[in-house]
């Protein structure tokens, strides 16, 4: 779920245990929240929740084609690698 303004200081998005992780982003969503929930009308449910408070996007993962790789210095060339 990715909210189009603030939120975060919002009463139902900070106390709902279906809120797993919220992220602070950049671009037109101001927060991205992982939710889990137990079907699709579960979602619906939680996604009327947050309407009164923000315009609401939903995505649904499909895969995870790469899961838990490390970022370190090696993924950089070597011209754009950050000075350490």
């Amino acid at each position: 779920m990715s909210f189009a303004h603030s939120v975060f200081g919002a009463p139902p998005i900070q106390t709902n245990r279906r809120c797993v992780s919220i992220y602070r982003v950049t671009g037109s969503d101001h927060y991205l929240a992982k939710v889990s929930v137990t079907s699709i009308s579960h979602l619906e449910q939680l996604v009327d929740r947050f309407i009164p408070f923000a315009t609401v996007t939903t995505s649904i993962v499909l895969s995870v084609p790469v899961l838990g790789r490390t970022i370190d210095q090696g993924i950089f060339p070597e011209a754009e690698r950050p000075k350490s």
